[in-house]
């Protein structure tokens, strides 16, 4: 496709993926301790964090595991065709959603709809690398071509 090729996407979602990964550490903030506390009323103020922390280093991770799988499907990306920006858009929208979930799950960890909400977003960026697969995988698509048998 003219103008937009392979590194080019490919380095968007990267910003992309950089970008949302840096936003997560954002939901962590420093307890406010009272001038003259003790160690262990700060350990305490510290603990309570526990669960924000937790949330993070999940939403972390996912988003490791995600940008980690793009870029093995992406490896065999050598041209793309008009619909391919727009398949490959369809992931990050839902990546650059994952740190409200993943906050809200971090401070409200006791109730349902918080965590109800992070396992919708992960839902949905789970069907959209499934449709960038598929899409990649029909016989008429050339956005994914690898030499194989078949492709051009």
């Amino acid at each position: 496709m003219p103008g937009l090729g392979k590194q080019r996407l490919g380095a968007l979602t990267d910003g992309i993926f950089a970008t949302v990964m840096t936003v997560l550490v954002l939901s962590l903030s420093i307890p406010v301790i009272a001038p003259g506390a003790s160690n262990a009323q700060i350990a305490f103020d510290i603990g309570m964090l526990v669960t924000n922390i937790l949330a993070y280093v999940l939403g972390f991770l996912l988003l490791a595991v995600l940008w980690i799988s793009h870029h093995n499907i992406f490896h065999y990306v050598t041209r793309m065709d008009r619909p391919a920006p727009l398949a490959e858009h369809s992931l990050p929208a839902h990546h650059r959603f994952l740190p409200f979930p993943t906050a809200l799950m971090g401070k409200y960890n006791l109730l349902q709809l918080p965590v109800l909400i992070f396992e919708v977003n992960i839902i949905a960026t789970s069907l959209c690398m499934l449709g960038i697969l598929s899409y990649s995988n029909r016989s008429d698509s050339w956005w994914f071509q690898t030499g194989r048998e078949g492709y051009g």
